[in-house]
């Protein structure tokens, strides 16, 4: 007889005697496919053991019960249950054995039975699973009225249990509830100078990672715009002594130039602060990245190539289309700046429902953009601080370290929108 772990996975099975026909594999066939657990015994006495450690019903055939030495064993094992119970019994009849009555010839041999059906050969499918559906039914409002019973017995027992109590610290409770108390206004107190030690040592740590990060940013701001303002006072100094129209030209273009990368450290500032002011409107990604695909083309060196995968049910999205394609286009510098040997860049955009958990805490419907690279990837120990305004791994002169931080800024400002 196989053992079937869990009691609720006991409660719900179809336990099935018909040893000697093709019934058994049939039947359990027909109510796996139709989602019902089965458990097939070999005799009668294991029928009678499953039913006693617990089962939804059982499908036994007609010859396997009619002795009279079976019936008296079958009818022993159901007085044996509790008075909540009364297992639907499904019984196989011989093909041509029911009546006008509805229950046959042999109907008589069931007269003690209330909870029972008769089902003639051949078996229909629809009928057998749905007579089953109907019993199991019955039987789990059984069992509600079994966990009923059980959870009055135990609350019973509780309150008997607890007025016990009660009775044996009726002499000292008072004495008990006022060494209590003096315990318990200790422990606040001790808790309210913890809490507040805690509230000044997090203030100072706020504090200091404060000041270190206005320290960074300002004096990142200063070396960037100490480098542009020295591009505009230099060509000032020589647009006074360049009298060639051509060469003053190309002074102003330069200064230009300058200006034209103060506004877009400007920008970048503001989308890592997510002060920026977006504009979000719906944008067809497939459309949009076809129209980007010469630009970011363009950003890659010849030994990369440049690879785009969307989704063929790709959804449109809410966002700023300017602020978007920075964002990508700044991802696709870094990816080739990783690739100094060449190599892949690729593009990927799919569908994502979100549910709310994991860091984001975003729930619904959002499109997933990635960049991927085959370049050297970030190793572990910066891992954490790429998103950090100013801080890059290229040499001076090569970036701002404002790049992935304007990313992070105009996700994170999207996402609150």
């Amino acid at each position: 007889m196989t053992q079937i772990p869990g009691a609720e996975e006991r409660d719900e099975r179809v336990l099935i005697l018909a040893p000697s026909r093709r019934d058994g594999p049939t039947v359990a066939a027909i109510l796996e496919r139709a989602g019902l657990a089965t458990q097939t015994v070999a005799t009668l006495a294991d029928l009678c053991r499953g039913v006693d450690e617990g089962a939804g019903a059982v499908v036994v055939v007609e010859e396997e019960v009619s002795p009279p030495t079976a019936m008296s064993m079958l009818q022993a094992c159901l007085a044996r249950q509790p008075a909540w119970s009364e297992p639907p019994i499904l019984v196989v009849t011989a093909s041509g054995s029911r009546g006008s009555a509805g229950f046959g010839r042999g109907s008589e041999h069931f007269a003690g039975f209330g909870n029972l059906v008769l089902l003639e050969r051949p078996l229909r499918s629809a009928t057998l699973v749905s007579t089953l559906h109907s019993a199991l039914r019955a039987r789990r409002r059984q069992y509600q009225v079994r966990d009923h019973l059980r959870e009055r017995e135990r609350v019973e027992a509780r309150l008997r249990a607890q007025e016990q109590e009660l009775r044996g610290l009726n002499e000292t409770l008072e004495e008990r509830v006022r060494e209590r108390t003096v315990e318990l206004e200790e422990a606040n107190r001790r808790l309210a100078a913890e809490m507040e030690q805690r509230q000044e040592a997090e203030r100072a740590l706020r504090q200091a990672q404060k000041m270190e990060a206005i320290g960074q940013l300002t004096g990142g701001v200063a070396h960037d715009f100490n480098n542009l303002l020295m591009v505009v006072s230099g060509g000032l100094d020589m647009l006074g002594r360049a009298p060639d129209p051509e060469r003053r030209e190309r002074i102003v273009s330069g200064m230009r130039q300058a200006v034209t990368r103060g506004a877009s450290l400007t920008r970048q500032m503001l989308a890592f602060s997510r002060r920026m002011s977006l504009a979000p409107e719906a944008i067809d990604l497939r459309a949009r990245f076809d129209d980007m695909r010469i630009l970011m083309a363009g950003a890659l060196r010849e030994d990369i190539a440049l690879e785009i995968e969307l989704a063929e049910d790709l959804w449109p999205v809410m966002a700023d289309q300017t602020q978007l394609e920075l964002a990508i286009l700044n991802t696709v510098v870094n990816a080739r700046d990783a690739m100094s040997q060449g190599g892949t860049v690729t593009i990927f955009a799919g569908n994502a429902r979100l549910d709310g958990r994991g860091e984001s805490r975003l729930a619904g419907e959002f499109v997933r953009i990635e960049v991927r690279d085959t370049g050297i990837g970030i190793a572990p120990d910066i891992l954490d601080r790429i998103f950090d305004p100013f801080f890059t791994t290229k040499e001076v002169g090569s970036g701002t370290g404002l790049g992935l931080s304007q990313v992070y800024g105009f996700a994170k400002q999207s996402g609150d929108m």
